[in-house]
């Protein structure tokens, strides 16, 4: 999950065009219509690979009705924000990612919010957050969840922009530092007013704290064997990681070369499996987020509380997760292993 402040920048480390890639293999089974779940994923693609690992995970799942992609703008130092937008960094690389997964023209990418918001009372009006609240309001009974592995900017926007939908949706989310205390988080830090906008409203949340997420842990080598022979996709998303643990080599910490985390994947495991395992989240009070220094406070609106993950099983989501790509991209003649 990012931890520092710096977007992948796919595009300018492999100077690549965009080519269609053959559809990836239905899965050998289907969900019922009544099982599924509508998902709209707000993700920061650009930023760092684990965004395309979580896009390409529920683009697979038959029990996610993907509506759409909100390309997220994410948080850089103000001289790249002028010379290279992240948001449109982000929708290039939503775009690239579909190409290559054989998914490009089958579901929406929609563009999210320029910039951040600039109080928890302002909305940015955007084509991300009026996506959002058009799924909201059609009828359609099926539950819909808008899943968020970036910043909270246009789900925030939405809520502010047309209240009602807060009865229509949950939000799930990547982000925010480890319960009591909170602290500096990459996510929340690219929108800190969007995270009290959110935890304030009436929408029902389910976060999954910087502790949490980074749980969902997967070896380099297990990459290599079981994502990277997949397709043209599996391909890219592993050579996008070497290129990223090369181009980073100067920085402490992360990334560590052997392990990564696909820390905006939670959601997955949990809406596969959200009935039964009420046993891995506590209902907090929605805590005020200092917008400094992400530090929790108390709560501002009283009996306002939301579902805080104290565990996630990480090893189910990696499992499914290559087992999908193996079964929707095949590996051709006598490929390596």
């Amino acid at each position: 999950m990012k931890k520092q402040t710096f977007p992948i920048l796919v595009a300018l480390i492999w100077g690549c065009g965009i080519r269609a890639s053959e559809a990836p293999r239905p899965m050998p089974y289907t969900v019922p219509f009544e099982k599924q779940y509508r998902v709209i994923l707000c993700m920061d693609t650009a930023n760092e690979v684990d965004d395309a690992l979580a896009i390409v995970h529920a683009l697979l799942t038959p029990q996610f009705d993907v509506k759409g992609i909100v390309a997220e703008q994410f948080r850089v130092k103000k001289e790249d924000r002028v010379k290279r937008p992240p948001l449109d960094l982000s929708v290039a690389e939503t775009e690239r990612v579909f190409e290559k997964a054989g998914f490009m023209g089958k579901v929406p990418i929609v563009r999210g919010a320029a910039e951040p918001m600039i109080d928890d009372k302002t909305p940015q009006d955007s084509e991300g957050a009026r996506f959002i609240i058009a799924e909201a309001l059609k009828d359609d009974k099926r539950p819909l969840f808008v899943c968020c592995g970036g910043p909270l900017t246009d789900i925030a926007s939405a809520i502010l922009m047309e209240p009602s939908i807060t009865n229509r949706l949950t939000v799930t989310w990547s982000g925010g530092g480890a319960y009591p205390n909170g602290g500096g988080e990459y996510n929340w830090s690219s929108d800190p007013e969007s995270v009290n906008t959110v935890f304030s409203s009436l929408a029902p949340v389910w976060q999954f704290p910087s502790d949490v997420y980074s749980h969902v842990r997967v070896t380099t080598a297990r990459l290599a064997l079981n994502m990277r022979p997949r397709g043209e996709i599996g391909k890219y998303l592993f050579d996008t990681m070497m290129a990223f643990n090369e181009a980073k080599k100067g920085w402490r910490g992360w990334p560590r070369g052997e392990d990564w985390t696909d820390g905006d994947a939670p959601f997955i495991g949990v809406l596969l499996d959200q009935a039964r395992r009420t046993n891995l989240y506590d209902m907090r009070p929605a805590p005020f987020v200092d917008p400094k220094n992400g530090r929790y406070s108390e709560p501002p609106t009283p009996n306002r509380h939301i579902r805080v993950y104290t565990k996630i099983d990480g090893e189910t989501i990696i499992e499914d997760f290559f087992a999908k790509l193996s079964l929707a991209y095949p590996k051709k003649g006598n490929e390596n292993e």
